[in-house]
Order: C-alpha cells, then sequence, then structure tokens
C-alpha cells in the first residue's frame, strides 16, 4: 500500500519547520561570496568553506547595528536561525549579527573599558561641556590625508568659512594609532585659544576603529578643559571616545555641521529680517505721512510758523556763532599765556638764568671775602698797635722801672719787709737791692 502523497508545498512547509524548530539560534564561521545589495536595503550572500556553502539573508533592521560593510571575502562569524524559503524550496539561514572573524576579542576588550568607565562616572552626563555658540576655533585630531578631513573642511567652508582650523595630525588606525591620537590629544587641549577639539575618522571594521577605544585616550577626553566632539566612523559604530566625549556625532560630516552655523541659514534669517524691516519703515512712513497731513490740515497759516522758525533759527545761530566767537578768543588768550609760562619755564632759559645767578653769587662772594679779608687785616693792624702801647717793654722806655720780689711785681710798700731782696728792672737791666 503506497502512503499518501503529500503536496511540495507540505513537503517545504515541515522542512521549514524542523529546521527552525531543531536547529534553533547558532553560529557559523566562513568566507563571504556572491554578496547582493539590492534596493530594499538587504543583503544576500553565501557564505563557503574549503567543500560546503551555505546561503544567507540578513534584513535591513538587524544590517543598521553592524559597525562595518560587509565584502567578498571578509573571514566573518554570523549567528541566526537556519530557514526555507518555501517558494522556491531554498535552504538559507537567516542572520542576526556578523562579526569579523577576530572580532569577538576586540568586542570583549571593548566591552569590559566601557563597564569600567562608566562604573567610574566618566560617562556622566553632568561633566559633559556644552559647545559653544559660536566656534571661531576649531582643534581637528585625524589623519591629514584620510577622507574625514576632506569632509570636515568642505562642509565648514562651506557653512561658516570663518572658521579657523587648527589641524593636530595622528595616525587614525593601526598598533601606533592609540599613542599617536594620545600625544595629539594632549596638543590640542594644551591650545586654550581653541573653542572646541573635534575627534574624528572615517568608518572601517571594528578592528580598524578601535585605537579610538584607548583608555589613555579616554581619560584626557574627561579631563579635557576644551569641549571635545567625538565623530568617528559611521552612524552605527560606537567607540569609548563617544561616551566620553561631550558630544558625539554621527559622521565626521555631521560633527562638523554640529560646530558650525550654516550661513545660509543666516543669510536667509537676515533677507527675512530685512524684508520685516522694509515693511515697518513702509508702515512708519505711511503713518507719518497720515500724521502730516492731519497736521497741515490743522495749520492756518504754516508760512508764519515757518518764517518764525527761521528768525528763531538765526537767532540761535547769531549767539552760537558769538559763543564760538567768545571762546575762541579765551582758547586763544589761554593758549598765549601757556606759551608764554611755557618760554618762562623753558629749561633753556631757567639753565641760562640760574646759571647768571650763579655767576653773581660768585662775584659777590669774591668782594665779600676780600673785604672782610681787608677788614680783619686792620683790626689786626690796629690790635696790634694797642698791644704794643700797653706793652710793659714799652712803659719801661719811657723811664718806668718794674720792681719784683721772689719773681712777684711789687705793687705795695706793704709787700715788702726789712731784709728782702728786690730786683729793679729797667729798659736796659735790672738792679739787685735789699730792704733796710
Amino acid at each position: 500500500m503506497q502512503p499518501s502523497a503529500l503536496s511540495v508545498s507540505a513537503v517545504n512547509r515541515q522542512v521549514k519547520f524542523l529546521l527552525e524548530t531543531q536547529f534553533g539560534h547558532i553560529a557559523v564561521e566562513g568566507e563571504i561570496s556572491n554578496l547582493a545589495t539590492p534596493a530594499s536595503g538587504h543583503i544576500y550572500f553565501t557564505l563557503k568553506d574549503s567543500s560546503a556553502q551555505l546561503k544567507c539573508a540578513m534584513f535591513k533592521s538587524s544590517l543598521m547595528r553592524m559597525n562595518f560593510r560587509p565584502k567578498n571575502g571578509d573571514q566573518i562569524i554570523i549567528s541566526g536561525k537556519l530557514s526555507l524559503y518555501e517558494g522556491r524550496g531554498d535552504y538559507q539561514m537567516i542572520v542576526s549579527t556578523m562579526t569579523v572573524k577576530g572580532d569577538g576579542a576586540l568586542q570583549q576588550k571593548f566591552l569590559e573599558l566601557k563597564q569600567k568607565l562608566e562604573n567610574e562616572g566618566l560617562f556622566d552626563k553632568a561633566f559633559k561641556k556644552p559647545l559653544p555658540k559660536n566656534i571661531k576655533k576649531l582643534g581637528i585630531i585625524t589623519s591629514a590625508t584620510g577622507a574625514a578631513i576632506h569632509d570636515v573642511i568642505t562642509t565648514i567652508k562651506r557653512r561658516w568659512p570663518l572658521t579657523e582650523i587648527f589641524l593636530y595630525p595622528s595616525l587614525v588606525q593601526g598598533q601606533q594609532a592609540p599613542l599617536s591620537l594620545n600625544i595629539a590629544m594632549t596638543q590640542a587641549s594644551q591650545n586654550m585659544d581653541l573653542d572646541c577639539i573635534l575627534l574624528t575618522r572615517g568608518g572601517g571594521s571594528l578592528e580598524d576603529l578601535f585605537c579610538f577605544n584607548d583608555e589613555m585616550l579616554a581619560r584626557q577626553i574627561a579631563s579635557c578643559d576644551i569641549p571635545v566632539i567625538s565623530a568617528v566612523g559611521h552612524e552605527v559604530d560606537f567607540t569609548i571616545a563617544d561616551f566620553v566625549a561631550d558630544v558625539r556625532a554621527a559622521t565626521p560630516t555631521a560633527g562638523a555641521e554640529l560646530l558650525t552655523q550654516n550661513q545660509e541659514d543666516i543669510i536667509q534669517n537676515l533677507q527675512q529680517q530685512e524684508r520685516l524691516l522694509l515693511q515697518n519703515i513702509k508702515q512708519k512712513i505711511q503713518q507719518h505721512k497720515w500724521q502730516l497731513s492731519s497736521s497741515n490740515r490743522a495749520l492756518k497759516k504754516p508760512e508764519s510758523i515757518i518764517t518764525n522758525a527761521r528768525l528763531k533759527i538765526d537767532d540761535v545761530m547769531t549767539q552760537i556763532e558769538q559763543q564760538l566767537e567768545t571762546k575762541h578768543q579765551t582758547k586763544q588768550t589761554q593758549l598765549t599765556e601757556l606759551q608764554h609760562r611755557l618760554t618762562l619755564n623753558n629749561p633753556e632759559t631757567v639753565i641760562k638764568a640760574q646759571q647768571q645767578q650763579l655767576l653773581n653769587l660768585s662775584q659777590l662772594l669774591h668782594i665779600n671775602i676780600k673785604s672782610k679779608f681787608i677788614a680783619k687785616q686792620k683790626q689786626h693792624h690796629d690790635q696790634m698797635l694797642t698791644l704794643h702801647a700797653l706793652s710793659p717793654l714799652n712803659t719801661l722806655k719811657r723811664g718806668y722801672s718794674i720792681a719784683k720780689t721772689k719773681g712777684n711785681v711789687v705793687t705795695s710798700i706793704k709787700q715788702l719787709k726789712s731784709g728782702d731782696e728786690i730786683t729793679t728792672e729797667f729798659e736796659d737791666g735790672s738792679v739787685l737791692s735789699v730792704v733796710k
């Protein structure tokens, strides 16, 4: 007895059920080939090894969560579920995640460092610095030859060409990239003239971008006094630098747009303001015209008012001219007086006057000294004559004598007694005698 025949649809349905329930979620390693990227945004490829191949499909929603774009020849690890496309009977794997072979260890290191720094509070929004509204000087840390610097400069020049750019070139991929990035970050953070620092590079694989997961670089960004914006990779790419920076941009171009004003928007705003201003001016002019028209109707003799106003203006102008003339004369007198004082106080004039005064004083001093000397000479001569006149020798010449006893001048007979010797001095000699 032959078994009941199944339809093709029933067979495919049962196979699909077995594949999806028996295998569950699995991971497969292999090489990408026959990669197709239709307009739907999904991708289709064949995963192969040396002896077999497996058809795979990855839908757009899963693809957008990836941090790299797959290509033929990539060695990858995929995870997902086995299934069957019933319409064609194609056995395939529906891929939910994809990583480049070897990225697993890098991803683990990334997650461990992210958790460590997050626990320390380096990602805390309370410490994030706001971006300046008007950035005049921008420091950019990136490769000097990469596409990122070209995109950033092009965007800035298009949006706000007044921004001054300071490039701190650095490696952005490879083993030496972390050290190079740290050196560039140190140099940029020391330039306090910068308004902001942009850390950026284009997209790449997890391994390509891993230099932006450096712990030292993360701590430098966190401690930098200048606001730092991180624009690394594509929108789906995330690095430690993105979490610790003050602001994260999805791409280098997006970072440049965040940092600059759009001159086209400003021009449009100015044009709008100009239109509003012109409209207000026209309204004001029209309003004043109506007011003037009403005032003209209210004026009985405008010619008389104008004449009086002209006369008043003439009077005021005359007063102003008189005041100006008076002030001019006053200022002229003050100027003449100041010039005279300046002449009197001229250092050369003062020095000459003082030199003349010094000469006069010197001559007067000489005359006074000579006069004093002559007076002193006369006084000395007179004193000598007086002294000579009063000299005892001069008295002896006139016939007088001096009696002495025991060396003392005898001025009274009471000084003498019998037997005393007396020496009597004359001009030309002396006589010794004895008292009886």
